[in-house]
């Protein structure tokens, strides 16, 4: 069965793409700021002003544009995600836009469904965010390396390193590389507890409970890390991921 999904397009493509025009942006910002440190201010006042008024217009761009991601597009697109993944495990209709050929599992009581469904989300997420950390730890301890360098070499000027401390120090850098982590160890745990869960087979008020727990427990670390799972990877990984999560389902005799 070919699989469809008309909310990475509608939802997820939007996010990412204004997550890119962040990261352009971010990117532009942090060279600004070193260059007009280095900018002879007396030498050459137009250009100074000039890069001064371009350096602002990019830092408002910038923190309207993450803000407009945080409390819209990033929420839109997890919302629909979830109304899609509830409709599936409830066998309901909350929107007219609904993913073809995910959720394949035979389950037909409505929590059960809902943790084999996770236990399927967070197995992709987990996998997914780990080729995302490597990319991701490459950049940061770069940056770290070559920051290290700039404060240890004793004639850089402390203007200098304050520019360049106000690059390293923000939601592109630092924080994106330890929300990073974080989801990949919150996606990992939820993994490997739903999985002992079916393992264990406990008595159904506590299995429904432990699921319910844990479907909160994920939706929660999403909202709270703000991190978009790279869809560049999971087209590229998608296939190999498939085949190891059709082999753990059939393993687990769900």
């Amino acid at each position: 069965m070919d699989k469809i999904d008309p909310i990475r397009d509608s939802y997820y493509k939007p996010l990412e793409q204004a997550e890119s025009w962040l990261g352009r942006i971010f990117y532009t910002t942090g060279s600004l700021s070193i260059v007009v440190f280095l900018i002879e201010k007396d030498q050459y006042p137009e250009i100074y002003v000039f890069v001064q008024i371009f350096f602002l217009l990019c830092a408002v761009t910038g923190f309207v544009l993450g803000l407009a991601i945080r409390l819209y597009w990033n929420p839109r697109a997890q919302n629909k995600r979830l109304e899609d993944f509830l409709s599936h495990a409830l066998s309901i209709s909350l929107s007219h836009e609904r993913t073809v050929g995910y959720y394949n599992n035979e389950e037909t009581d409505w929590v059960r469904k809902t943790g084999v469904q996770l236990l399927e989300n967070s197995y992709f997420s987990k996998e997914i965010i780990a080729v995302m950390c490597k990319e991701e730890r490459i950049r940061f301890f770069s940056y770290a390396a070559l920051f290290f360098l700039i404060i240890i070499y004793r004639d850089t000027p402390i203007d200098l390193i304050i520019a360049i401390s106000q690059v390293l120090f923000t939601e592109q850098l630092i924080s994106r590389y330890f929300r990073v982590e974080w989801l990949r160890i919150k996606y990992e745990n939820t993994y490997d507890t739903l999985y002992k869960i079916f393992q264990a087979r406990p008595e159904s008020n506590i299995l429904k409970a432990m699921i319910i727990s844990n479907l909160v427990i994920y939706e929660n670390s999403k909202a709270n890390g703000v991190i978009t799972l790279s869809s560049e990877i999971f087209n590229r990984e998608n296939q190999i991921i498939s085949k190891r999560w059709e082999r753990i389902k059939d393993d687990l005799v769900l």
